[in-house]
């Protein structure tokens, strides 16, 4: 059997610290910009200027989301780049910023989320949540 490092115990467990703040902050971020949509009547405007430009409610749908995912990207690319950076002092990722930068261009499905899949079961998951 192999003994546990305790320096390397002592740098998992402040990684771990570290995202969860990340993700708090995240989740923060989020819950303060959809009230921020709702409350401010951006939301209502937003759709009133977009249906005139179109009267396929998939395409205003899409154009809507569009937008509203991009604003919450822009508002959270700080705490993206923490995030990043976080996965570099800890030698989790080699990954330079500019391509670290590149991926969304590269695959735009992989955007950033706090409530991304991951894990190797997230498949699985997936498919059980989309039956109930």
């Amino acid at each position: 059997m192999s003994s546990i490092d305790p320096e390397r115990q002592k740098r998992a467990v402040a990684y771990a610290r570290a995202q969860h703040l990340l993700l708090a902050a995240n989740l923060t971020v989020l819950g303060t910009y959809v009230l921020a949509w709702l409350l401010t009547g951006l939301s209502r405007n937003l759709g009133t200027i977009l249906a005139t430009l179109t009267p396929f409610r998939p395409v205003l749908v899409a154009l809507y989301l569009t937008l509203f995912a991009l604003g919450y990207a822009v508002i959270t690319f700080p705490l993206d780049f923490l995030a990043h950076r976080l996965s570099r002092r800890y030698d989790l990722s080699v990954q330079t910023f500019w391509a670290w930068l590149a991926d969304p261009i590269a695959s735009p499905g992989a955007m950033t989320s706090p409530f991304r899949p991951s894990g190797p079961g997230w498949p699985t998951w997936a498919k059980l949540v989309s039956l109930t």
